[in-house]
């Protein structure tokens, strides 16, 4: 993660933060919205880039450093029509720097380097070897694209080989199980989420399933959007619509989580898992769940309460969890974002009144301590030595 991103959320803890107010939760977020520079209160998907900028999805396609925010119009006359059928966004990221963006009937293309949209969309996949119409499309965490036709059929294509493979052609199981749903992969192997509910586990060395789990068989509807959550032991988390699973690949053992409250219009929308692989997920309208990975107990907020003493109340539209600083960055459908770092709730205030020199309150862009345990500060104007 771009460390401009974490010391810009640290700096406005001591200098926007005039208290910070008692809390029934350690969960105390940083409210970013368009007063704050973001194009549109409406936040369909937040994320983070290769170059450790965040990717923020609102009616553009906006790109955030920490301080500055870069918008990125679409042509919406030139969308790549697919058969996700989904008001809730999701993007890929491809091994050669392609941002992939499904929304509602549509899937758009951007090319990082050069910070460009890709319109001939038939042509890149043609250049993939995809030569049929596309209904779907996943891109797990290997960076392996899934193609999916209107008949269910699935393809594989392995970009670093150059391989295009159609998964369990003989495989007539794979068929009854209905469409594929969502797909997360690690290593040479992947779990497959299908319609029914089957889990099905695949090895494309062998090039064949070798393991089928059915705790969530007739507990999904056919349009159900699932999420798949991997962790480096090979267990992993996955949500639908109405919950959200654990399962011990070692034990063999599933944990459905039964502590999260969701009212009868309300359903899941965002799931990702944090440094410590506890799950954090979203919901239309009952808040944030957070739970944890050893007892897989629920903590809830409807509420997010604020550095500012308030709280938030809004649908969680996306979840982006940094597993590398404890970040996590979440979506709201009309209030903008809401930042949470560990340390957000442990600050001293700080400001000009109560240090020693003569800075005039211009905006603070930096700060490093050095060896000798001196603070260097950059702002807008100066280099200023505490």
């Amino acid at each position: 993660m771009n460390t401009r991103i974490y010391l810009f959320a640290i700096l406005l803890s001591f200098f926007i933060a005039n208290q910070i107010h008692s809390q029934e939760t350690s969960y105390v977020f940083r409210h970013i919205g368009a007063t704050e520079g973001l194009p549109d209160n409406y936040v369909g998907s937040v994320f983070a880039l290769p170059d450790g900028r965040m990717g923020i999805r609102t009616v553009l396609l906006t790109m955030y450093d920490g301080g500055n925010y870069s918008n990125f119009p679409f042509d919406l006359q030139k969308g790549y029509p697919i058969s996700y059928n989904h008001i809730i966004f999701e993007q890929y990221i491809d091994s050669d720097k392609r941002l992939w963006m499904k929304e509602r009937a549509s899937l758009r293309v951007f090319d990082l380097p050069t910070e460009q949209y890709i319109y001939n969309v038939d042509s890149l996949l043609y250049q993939l070897g995809w030569k049929e119409e596309l209904a779907d499309l996943f891109i797990d965490s290997e960076k392996r694209y899934w193609f999916l036709t209107d008949s269910s059929l699935v393809y594989t294509y392995d970009a670093e080989q150059g391989i295009m493979e159609q998964i369990s052609k003989s495989d007539e199981s794979a068929v009854d199980d209905g469409k594929l749903l969502g797909v997360e992969s690690h290593g040479k192997c992947s779990w497959m989420v299908y319609q029914n509910g089957a889990i099905r586990y695949y090895d494309h060395e062998k090039k064949r399933f070798i393991e089928q789990v059915d705790f969530l068989k007739n507990q999904l509807k056919p349009d159900d959007r699932i999420i798949l959550k991997l962790l480096n032991n090979g267990d992993f988390w996955v949500m639908w619509d109405r919950g959200v699973g654990y399962y011990d690949v070692y034990k063999k053992k599933w944990n459905q989580i039964a502590g999260i409250q969701l009212g009868q219009n309300s359903w899941l929308t965002s799931m990702d898992v944090d440094k410590g692989g506890n799950a954090w997920v979203g919901t239309v309208l009952n808040g944030l769940c957070v739970i944890d990975i050893h007892n897989f107990s629920v903590t809830q907020l409807q509420d997010l309460p604020l550095l500012s003493g308030q709280t938030i109340r809004n649908g969680i539209q996306s979840i982006y969890c940094d597993r590398e600083n404890g970040a996590v960055w979440i979506g709201l459908y009309n209030q903008g974002i809401c930042y949470y770092h560990p340390n957000l709730n442990r600050m001293t205030l700080c400001n000009k009144k109560v240090l020693n020199g003569d800075w005039n309150g211009d905006e603070i862009r930096c700060m490093l301590e050095t060896s000798a345990g001196e603070i260097l500060m950059g702002t807008t104007q100066a280099l200023y030595r505490y």
